[in-house]
């Protein structure tokens, strides 16, 4: 396996933590939107301010993996 395979391959390990992250707060958004809990909407601008970067993480992600050669190939610089 080359550098660019193993590369892949942890960037492909991020994303999918990422899912699991976006996941999570998901959930504690709902929880946060319950109408009935004392701490209703108290986390709603962190939640707000996680899920904006979830969107930038996401994007810089699908950049580096679009930057990693496929294939092994020598950098000329």
């Amino acid at each position: 396996m080359t550098s660019n395979d193993m590369k892949k391959t942890i960037l492909g390990n991020i994303n999918r933590i990422l899912g699991e992250l976006n996941q999570q707060i998901n959930i504690i958004e709902a929880l946060d939107n319950d109408s009935a809990s004392s701490g209703f909407l108290d986390l709603h601008d962190q939640i707000d301010v996680m899920t904006r970067c979830m969107v930038s993480f996401e994007a810089v992600l699908v950049r580096a993996v679009n930057i990693v050669p496929s294939k092994q190939e020598k950098n000329n610089v």
